[in-house]
């Protein structure tokens, strides 16, 4: 159970930062702990010779399934935790409907959106490239999705509705820690020519119970929200 006056606390009127995890956030070293609310994802777990790098301090931790949560826990010892059964369905589908596609978006996106909704001063990002590069984590199940051509998340729609999108205070920042106000020449073009198999409509639609409640529900792609319950399904 996620503890609301906790992350409210974390999150409204703080800097806040979220760490992405493209390995070339190791190219430059930052002070993450300058940050009031360091913010981190599934399997970014620092490790002693990252800390110039990526911090060692994690407040709130987003992560999705497949993970051994406790051993993780203990291990990034957030202060909040959201999983999946936390994440509001109604924020999921509205995101999904305001990228215009029916894939899920990243988790990278799914907690900006979150962390948005609780009225921080600011927020910072590095380590962001919507896949265009591996993972630093170097696991294997993660590796094996962070890739531009993925069956799950269309990242070039996602990386078009960020930069259309985002508010002024979200800062984005590049691999030499400079702060990028639009959407850089050279990702421009590469979003217009890249093929991505995840912008395909799926072929058929699916009925399944919802975890949450135990509706049934019409579902197409990967990951949707109960309207009943507000549980994320998929």
């Amino acid at each position: 159970m996620v503890d609301y006056d906790l992350l409210d606390d974390l999150v409204k009127g703080k800097d806040v930062v979220l760490i992405g995890h493209s390995p070339t956030i190791m190219k430059r070293k930052r002070n993450i702990e300058a940050f009031d609310t360091v913010v981190r994802f599934n399997y970014g777990v620092p490790k002693p010779e990252q800390y110039d790098y990526i911090g060692k301090r994690t407040d709130i931790w987003f992560h999705w399934d497949g993970y051994d949560y406790e051993k993780e826990n203990k291990l990034i010892n957030a202060k909040v935790r959201i999983r999946p059964q936390d994440y509001p369905a109604r924020l999921f589908t509205k995101l999904r409907e305001e990228q215009g596609q029916h894939k899920a978006p990243c988790m990278g996106m799914l907690a900006l959106a979150y962390i948005l909704e609780f009225k921080p001063k600011s927020v910072s990002m590095y380590g962001f490239d919507f896949f265009r590069t591996a993972d630093f984590t170097n696991d294997e199940l993660t590796q094996s999705i962070h890739v531009r051509d993925n069956p799950c998340h269309d990242f070039v729609t996602e990386e078009r509705w960020f930069w259309n999108t985002k508010p002024s205070f979200v800062k984005f920042y590049n691999e030499n820690n400079k702060e990028e106000k639009t959407m850089p020449e050279y990702e421009k073009k590469q979003a217009k020519t890249i093929k991505n198999k995840a912008i395909q409509e799926p072929k058929e639609s699916k009925t399944i119970k919802c975890k949450g409640c135990g509706r049934e529900l019409i579902a197409r792609g990967c990951r949707f929200g109960c309207p009943q319950c507000n549980t994320v399904n998929g």
